[in-house]
């Protein structure tokens, strides 16, 4: 998957119609969605110009006057079309990319200036969003930041920036996706290319939950399978052998699960049927409960691991069907996913310098003793003069006491006479 995003701001000139066809060669992009076309009717021979043939698919929202318009220009060959929704400030794909049978949602977006337009497309992409399953990429361009830092030449507004993070914070993330920032040739606005890129940290942990355990068979897979093993297989070769077949184990298991819940759940109709008509008899009223207690233990089976994924204290009394539950559960899944990090102020996400950096870090931590760390030198805000701190030090004169006693008795004679 490569994506490319660019506020054209007009596509009337042919050098920058020439600029997007050489960026999608050399960048081998097969999505590209513009903003700003400022297309007021539709021009096929200016869409094959920033596509560079006639191989292309298409959907647009056109100008209104001189200003606005939005295209998303895609390889048919890489991406197959199959629903379309246009609007004023977004043009929406969906569709399947090549070698992947999940649904995904290209959602071009040119947002408006004014903060209730902005609002009302956000509540309608996030209705959009709970109304339709499957992986949403948002690109274009918002009309809004997320901090002041971001905002130049403008006026920064904080509210409307809160509920634009608010709004970004309701999105799911995917993982694997890259970002570049090209150079800007013949618009102020810099091209964004995302790609799709899988970073090898090593092999991934293997994650065993606790319902296994509860599960018949758990027990005689793992003696089976570490019995499989000669006496000279090496000890990682056995744990590889007793988590394929746990995996592959589990995995028919559940399958069986899922049938049997479908077959409990229309057996559990009959019976209700029969009896709401009066005719059904003791032994099936007790095969009622039978089956209730099974789909309950099936039930119990999920919620276990529902509550192992969330590891927080509200998922275990929790709706999973909630969209907070779900939340909680990506949230986890964002935190614990590591990109890239900073070194010396560059971005690194080759492993290999990750995995160096961190144990570095760590290494000094564990090794740092007293004599290793440096405080920080604490300049003081205020310091009493020579004059200031002399006076503190010296012992009280007699005459000091005697007005001080004097100040005392006048001032307690005087509060006795007005009393």
């Amino acid at each position: 998957m490569n994506l490319l995003s660019i506020n054209l701001q007009g596509s009337k000139v042919r050098r920058k119609r020439c600029w997007v066809k050489e960026m999608c060669f050399e960048k081998g992009v097969q999505f590209v969605g513009i903003q700003e076309t400022k297309m007021t009717h539709l021009e096929l021979f200016r869409i094959k110009s920033l596509w560079g043939n006639y191989n292309f698919d298409y959907a647009c929202s056109l100008a209104r006057g001189f200003l606005g318009g939005i295209l998303s220009i895609w390889d048919p060959n890489s991406f197959v079309k199959d629903q379309i929704w246009c609007g004023e400030y977004y043009v929406i794909v969906k569709g399947k990319w090549n070698h992947s049978s999940e649904w995904y949602f290209m959602v071009n977006i040119y947002g408006p200036q004014h903060i209730r337009e902005k609002v009302i497309l956000w509540d309608f992409l996030l209705s959009f969003i709970n109304n339709n399953a499957g992986r949403f990429i948002f690109f274009g361009d918002w009309n809004e930041v997320r901090q002041e830092g971001d905002r130049k030449g403008t006026i920064f507004n904080s509210q409307n920036a809160d509920r634009f993070n608010s709004f970004i914070e309701q999105i799911d993330d995917i993982p694997d996706l890259r970002l570049v920032a090209l150079s800007k040739r013949w618009s102020d606005h810099t091209p964004l290319l995302v790609f799709k890129e899988r970073i090898d940290y090593g092999p991934q942990p293997f994650k065993c939950f606790n319902s296994w355990k509860c599960r018949n068979g758990f027990d005689e897979i793992v003696k089976q399978s570490w019995l499989r093993c000669n006496q000279s297989t090496r000890f990682d070769m056995k744990l590889k052998l007793v988590k394929a077949d746990m995996k592959g184990w589990i995995k028919e298991v559940k399958s069986a699960e899922v049938s049997r819940v479908v077959l409990i759940n229309s057996k559990l109709e009959e019976i209700d049927e029969a009896i709401e008509l009066g005719s059904a008899s003791p032994e099936c009223i007790s095969n009622r409960g039978e089956l209730m207690n099974e789909l309950l233990e099936i039930n119990r089976m999920e919620d276990m691991d529902l509550a192992q994924k969330s590891r927080v204290k509200w998922g275990l009394d929790g709706d999973e069907n909630s969209g907070y539950f779900h939340a909680l559960l990506k949230q986890r899944r964002r935190s614990d996913n590591i990109q890239g990090i900073l070194i010396n102020g560059e971005w690194v996400v080759d492993p290999s310098q990750v995995k160096q950096e961190f144990f570095a870090f760590y290494r000094d931590k564990y090794l740092a003793t007293e004599a290793h760390i440096e405080f920080p030198v604490l300049q003081p805000q205020y310091v009493l003069s020579l004059g200031e701190r002399n006076l503190l030090e010296n012992t009280f004169t007699e005459d000091e006491v005697k007005s001080a006693v004097w100040s005392y008795i006048l001032l307690h004679t005087h509060l006795f006479i007005i009393r």
